[in-house]
């Protein structure tokens, strides 16, 4: 049998404050009294079910109170560990919360900071582009009149937080090349922001027709229905035909298409046409050293 400290008692003690003793007993199943601290009695909780009149059961009695004691406990310290789990856990979720709002605070911040550092005293966003390390500028199918794309997409990924508000000056570093070179870089680099504004601007307008078509046909389906609904209900008709429930939803399907391209597609088609016109209408500049910087901008 395994004692524990709390679970001895003196016999002093337990004549002093037997309930104290009784406590003890509920909340670890046995106590052991001692005196002259030597073991003298063994006190625990009395269970009918468990005690019967035959003498030689009464330790397999206890045997049974003690383990129905341990389970007890184990049962409860593990309703306490999930508790602590679930503490923990919302801890830990209210932690990332906090992370997360301080890393949104620290991108805006980054970002306009970053949006500053192309902004000179001019008002205006100049985008350097080294091309002196590059080998071929133009793509091999062109005869020498495109750009190849990567060097769009760079030009892309550093215009892509500066406002469209704000002109664009684009300086090519190019080093000592011809006239004609440079002529050739300038017409592939505003073409080919050029088609992309004007490709922006048809697929807008389309996505504006398509929309205000969709929202017309949805009307129109809302209008039957419900003209019909309501005649129908006028004549004391009990069942609408299913056609006309399902002209309703056909209806609303429509409005809520127009909706979505008015709203949604719409404005991002709107945002790539606004950053492809920025691009092509700003002033290509070559091997233009860069302006002082704000004193602000670190």
């Amino acid at each position: 049998m395994k004692l524990r400290i709390k679970q001895l008692v003196s016999l002093k003690e337990a004549n002093q404050n037997f309930s104290r003793v009784a406590r003890k007993v509920d909340e670890e199943g046995y106590v052991l009294l001692l005196r002259n601290n030597k073991p003298a009695y063994l006190v625990f909780a009395y269970d009918e079910d468990d005690i019967v009149a035959d003498d030689s059961s009464l330790l397999d009695a206890l045997h049974r109170l003690i383990e129905r004691k341990k389970s007890a406990k184990l049962k409860k310290k593990g309703e306490g560990e999930k508790t602590m789990d679930k503490k923990t856990a919302k801890e830990r979720r209210r932690k990332f919360a906090d992370r997360i709002e301080a890393l949104y605070r620290d991108s805006r911040n980054a970002t306009k900071k970053y949006v500053e550092s192309l902004i000179y005293p001019d008002g205006k966003a100049h985008i350097s582009v080294d091309l002196t390390n590059v080998d071929e500028l133009y793509s091999p199918y062109s005869y020498k009149e495109d750009m190849k794309p990567d060097i769009f997409e760079y030009i892309d990924e550093k215009t892509y937080y500066t406002p469209v508000e704000i002109p664009l000056i684009v300086n090519f570093d190019v080093g000592d090349v011809s006239d004609l070179r440079k002529s050739r870089i300038k017409k592939s680099f505003l073409d080919h922001y050029r088609l992309i504004y004007e490709d922006k601007r048809r697929e807008l307008k389309i996505n504006r027709a398509v929309a205000w078509v969709l929202f017309a046909i949805g009307m129109i389906a809302l209008v039957i229905s419900t003209i019909a609904k309501l005649a129908m209900n006028a004549a004391q008709i009990p069942d609408i035909p299913l056609i006309f429930e399902m002209l309703q939803i056909f209806s609303w399907v429509f409005l809520w298409e127009s909706i979505s391209k008015f709203f949604f597609q719409g404005r991002e088609m709107r945002i790539q046409c606004m950053n492809a016109g920025q691009l092509a209408l700003a002033e290509v500049k070559f091997n233009e050293p860069e302006p002082e910087l704000k004193d602000n901008i670190e």
